[in-house]
């Protein structure tokens, strides 16, 4: 077959933004493969957030999905005042988490769905921006919180 020169750029045209296309897919697949593998672990409050020094809190994101919250009444995380359980997935840069069931469902409603953007996650901190507030929060990776003298 021949083409008319004009033809042939709209292919070729076409052909690109394919590529482009794909390759884009392609790394947001790897970057969202990587913020999972990122994620899996205990977080606590860190400095910077606006919790932090005020109560302590407790995440852990397992492999299969799902998630376990502890709410502390001190930031060094001493005595457990809520727990909660539920599943978490990430796309296209934003962390969900859905609650599933808790040990207070006045605070924690389960059902509950809570959206963050990812805004740095590197497996040791996290920072999210809240969607409710607009406001950065922060974590660190560790099994301890921090007790604020």
């Amino acid at each position: 077959m021949i083409f008319r020169p004009a033809v042939r750029r709209a292919v070729a045209v076409s052909y690109l933004t394919l590529a482009v296309f794909t390759l884009v897919s392609g790394e947001a697949l790897h970057a969202a493969e990587d913020y999972n593998s990122l994620l899996i672990g205990t977080w606590v409050i860190a400095p910077g957030d606006p919790r932090f020094g005020v109560l302590g809190v407790r995440n852990t994101y397992s492999e299969d999905g799902t998630v376990g919250i502890v709410i502390f009444d001190t930031p060094g995380c001493e005595t457990p005042q809520i727990m909660a359980q539920g599943f978490w997935s990430i796309d296209q840069g934003y962390l969900a988490v859905v609650l599933t069931q808790s040990s207070d469902a006045a605070v924690l409603p389960p059902g509950h769905r809570r959206i963050e953007k990812i805004v740095e996650l590197d497996g040791k901190l996290m920072i999210v921006q809240s969607e409710v507030s607009g406001q950065h929060l922060y974590r660190l990776r560790s099994e301890n919180c921090f007790a604020v003298i």
